[in-house]
């Protein structure tokens, strides 16, 4: 996604991403669309996901995410996932 900007309109069609250099985050998607970014830390016990929502996030959306993060865990083979939201 950030290596070929052509792709942008594609997860990206409202614009949301701030634009510029990017530092290397993670990026967010629900149903398709790009909804914000993370920066994944692995630990022994747990996963974190600190969220940074480019738009107000819906409570199914959020479900959505947290659905996703515990996935991730478990692929890693980590027992738990800990998604944070900022505001």
């Amino acid at each position: 996604y950030r290596g070929y900007q052509d792709s942008r309109p594609l997860i990206d069609p409202d614009g949301l991403e701030p634009t510029g250099r990017q530092s290397a985050l993670g990026i967010v998607v629900v149903d398709g669309r790009l909804v914000g970014s993370t920066k994944r830390d692995v630990r022994a016990d747990v996963v974190r996901f600190p969220i940074t929502p480019y738009r107000p996030l819906a409570p199914d959306e959020r479900v959505a995410i947290g659905d996703a993060a515990r996935r991730q865990a478990a692929f890693l083979g980590v027992a738990d996932a800990e998604v944070t939201f900022s505001t």
